[in-house]
């Protein structure tokens, strides 16, 4: 028994975080990066180089397994082939499309982004259901759309477009590297981040401001991804695997603790309504059963032409309070055993000797 609640209490402890590794999502992670002429900073400060190398060291620590789109916006949206990644190879092969962006858009259109992005992660979602999409934009906050385009977007239009998706939607905001005495009002005021407050977030939302530490930005993205931790969906999962396994192990302790539960031993037995009768012997052993039938006719393990009851008693190999096993005896109404050489304790032990109509039985245990 003390083994039994040992291996429930483990299965208490460590399955619930197995479950959780079990429900654990891949990951379709895809980078947004806003490639207009405004990215390339003023004043000395070029934002891009430094947004370009944060990217490339992100990279780097992402898990094999996860999928990665690499996408650039400024008056036209670029989206570049996923890649799976396996190895080092596919790390250096998005380090390559980083390194092929420039900042040469004239216009930043963030609503054609916003759609692009969208129609690219329901894809992703529904060739793999089980995966978990992330999407990190980075930008300097400037919605300038082309001439003749009446469409504009903030960090509502955004939050609005994803709202109900199980996405987790990351704005890096690069605005206040740009800020200077001259251009207050170009740095992200009326800009993809609303009024510019790294606080602004809707649902799965989330502004971080990298404008202090741009070579930190998605590292910040890194960090927020994993205090959001486990969702209630896949906690609430974990639970259900949890309880099931657990029940699962209770049930393959119970059968393998009765599995072992066999009748054992061996039986002398005579008539003792005859006078000098002859001795039998009967070998529970190869059997092989938890239960041994005793009586007279078909079904019986030991099948007794003589013995004078249609109804039959059995022995049943039960565990003992010390974890041995002992035999006790099923007897039926009607029939009475006596015992001769101890008290009738409801189970037989070595050397016991009982009477049962007009046959006695000596029991061994080896």
């Amino acid at each position: 028994m003390k083994k039994v609640l040992s291996i429930l209490f483990l299965a208490v402890l460590v399955i619930p975080i197995l479950g959780v590794e079990l429900l654990a999502k891949d990951r379709n992670v895809i980078l947004v990066l806003d490639s207009s002429y405004s990215m390339a900073g003023s004043g000395g400060k070029d934002i891009i180089d430094q947004v370009k190398e944060s990217i490339s060291s992100y990279i780097d620590g992402l898990s094999n397994s996860d999928n990665v789109t690499f996408v650039t916006f400024d008056e036209r949206v670029k989206v570049y082939p996923t890649v799976k990644i396996e190895d080092k190879n596919d790390k250096d092969i998005l380090k390559k499309f980083i390194k092929m962006t420039t900042t040469r858009g004239k216009w930043t259109n963030t609503a054609m982004m916003i759609e692009e992005v969208r129609r690219r992660a329901a894809e992703l979602e529904r060739e793999n259901r089980d995966s978990q999409v992330v999407i990190v934009v980075m930008t300097d906050g400037i919605d300038d759309p082309s001439p003749g385009s009446a469409r504009r977007a903030n960090i509502k239009n955004i939050a609005d477009h994803y709202e109900g998706k199980d996405w987790w939607v990351y704005i890096v905001d690069y605005a206040g590297l740009k800020k200077g005495k001259g251009d207050q009002e170009n740095a992200g005021s009326q800009g993809a981040v609303g009024d510019g407050s790294t606080a602004t977030a809707k649902g799965n939302v989330r502004v971080i401001d990298a404008s202090e530490e741009p070579l930190k930005g998605l590292e910040k993205v890194e960090a927020a991804v994993d205090s959001r931790g486990v969702s209630s969906s896949e906690i609430a999962g974990a639970g259900i695997i949890a309880a099931i396994i657990i029940i699962l192990i209770i049930l393959i302790v119970l059968i393998r603790r009765f599995s072992q539960l066999k009748a054992h031993g061996r039986i002398e037995y005579w008539n003792n309504e005859i006078l000098n009768p002859v001795v039998e012997h009967f070998d529970i052993n190869r059997f092989n059963s938890r239960v041994i039938v005793i009586g007279k006719g078909a079904g019986c393990h030991l099948n007794i032409r003589e013995f004078a009851s249609r109804a039959s008693f059995a022995l049943r190999a039960v565990r003992g309070a010390k974890g041995g096993i002992s035999l006790s005896l099923l007897v039926p109404e009607g029939i009475k055993v006596e015992f001769k050489n101890s008290e009738d304790k409801g189970f037989i032990e070595d050397g016991d000797v009982f009477k049962v109509k007009n046959y006695t039985f000596k029991y061994f245990a080896s």
